[in-house]
């Protein structure tokens, strides 16, 4: 105790129970008998869930300002509800155009697009595309071919959609200018519900079907470059980060639903703390997240035929470690 008084100029001091901060600081637990210290690290906080129960929907924003959408809420059944996130609580906002689920999508909690699904009086897939301005939806341009659950990253003026099942898995990526769709070059397999992050010249897809895949492969606008692994393969979890070497996965199923987070660098994916909820087919706030400030929204739990309306946020906190001394 001397030793650190001589360097840092005070005590430590005692205390009954662990306090919640600042980073490094130390204290005496009298109740523990142990030497403490304050680390900050990320982890998943259950919030407000949102008003409408469902899966299978698209989200955009940041962490405290998200727009959410589309889903199903029940077996065979297409929602267009809309809400909108604080970073606190969720509010209903305008519908959707078209009713569907398998929803994907990018942009801002004012500049978001929708894209495919399928829904309709048949529930077939569609190549529906919608904008948001924060208010209302308008008609954006169709994508050149009809699918759901594609990845998905970028911005409503700069978007790329890649993969998705039609029927039948996809490897068709088309890139969005704010008003058309255009092919570019596919991607290097076919497969539908894997995540998608960045932007359009600097994007990222990990995961997804057919089986659960460990695959990541990154996108410079032109061609496509295989990454690092995922250490658990999975399909249907969500996924953000605004730039490739920063990119989150989380949650998602394998042959039963799990909770596992993986944080990518650039080169490698290592596991993070997991999520509190089991699940997948849930939305987030996709390109405009990082690894320290995202969300994961509604989903699909175990049980069959059950959907979620719960909210998780991944952000920093304090966590009280104890000194060892070896």
């Amino acid at each position: 105790m001397a030793d650190y008084k001589s360097i840092k100029g005070f005590k430590v001091q005692s205390l009954a129970s662990d306090p919640t901060g600042p980073e490094g600081q130390v204290w005496y637990n009298t109740a523990s008998a142990a030497l403490k210290y304050n680390t900050l690290v990320t982890a998943w906080t259950t919030v407000n869930s949102m008003n409408t129960t469902r899966d299978e929907l698209g989200g955009a924003g940041s962490a405290t300002a998200a727009v959410v959408y589309g889903g199903a809420p029940g077996d065979g059944v297409f929602g267009n509800s809309t809400e909108t996130y604080d970073g606190t609580s969720w509010s209903t906002a305008a519908n959707l155009l078209n009713a569907s689920a398998g929803v994907k999508g990018v942009g801002t909690s004012t500049a978001a697009l929708r894209i495919g699904g399928y829904g309709g009086p048949t529930g077939s897939y569609q190549d529906w595309t919608e904008e948001w301005d924060g208010t209302s939806w308008t008609a954006g341009g169709a994508l050149g071919g009809a699918r759901g659950s594609c990845a998905v990253f970028g911005i409503l003026t700069a978007a790329v959609a890649s993969g998705g099942y039609s029927p039948g898995y996809t490897s068709q990526t088309e890139g969005y200018n704010g008003s058309t769709w255009s092919s570019e070059t596919a991607y290097p397999t076919p497969f539908a519900a894997a995540g998608g992050a960045g932007t359009a010249t600097a994007g990222i897809v990990m995961g997804g079907g057919p089986g659960s895949k460990t695959a990541t492969n990154t996108y410079d606008g032109e061609a496509w470059t295989a990454g690092g692994s995922l250490t658990t393969g999975r399909s249907s979890g969500v996924a953000s980060g605004a730039t490739t070497p920063v990119a989150q996965y989380s949650g998602g199923a394998t042959t039963v639903n799990v909770t596992v987070t993986e944080q990518y660098d650039g080169t490698s994916w290592a596991e993070v703390a997991d999520m509190n909820t089991v699940r997948d087919e849930g939305a987030t706030n996709i390109s405009q997240g990082t690894q320290t400030a995202t969300f994961f929204a509604g989903g699909h739990p175990p049980s069959p035929g059950t959907r979620t309306n719960a909210t998780e946020e991944f952000a920093p906190g304090m966590s009280a470690k104890t000194v060892t001394v070896s």
